[in-house]
């Protein structure tokens, strides 16, 4: 139940900074990483990869790209 709430804040705080950063939010959803020790992860559907990505690392946002994901 922890990892849940913690990833509720983190998607909220995304959100927030993806709408500050002009970036629209078309929808987002979270699964729990099947591998032992892992977080759950987080999907989320932009306008603007890029811009999205740069206001999400600005902010010291840990992203993950599907290389990772099935690595």
């Amino acid at each position: 139940m922890r990892r849940l709430a913690a990833s509720a804040f983190v998607f909220a705080v995304a959100s927030g900074l993806l709408a500050d950063g002009g970036v629209g939010l078309e929808y987002v959803y979270a699964f729990n990483d099947y591998r032992e020790g892992k977080e759950a992860l987080g999907v989320m559907r932009v306008e603007d990869n890029a811009k999205a990505v740069a206001v999400l690392q600005a902010a010291g946002i840990t992203l993950v790209d599907e290389d990772q994901l099935y690595n």
